[in-house]
């Protein structure tokens, strides 16, 4: 159970770096 925790809260830290290096890139060009 602790493992799937761990797995979950990593994928949702990294999608959350994922959409701001997206939102900065975007930002960035406009």
């Amino acid at each position: 159970m602790k493992k799937a925790i761990a797995i979950i809260l990593a994928a949702i830290l990294v999608l959350s770096l994922i959409l701001t290096m997206i939102l900065q890139s975007g930002v960035l060009y406009r």
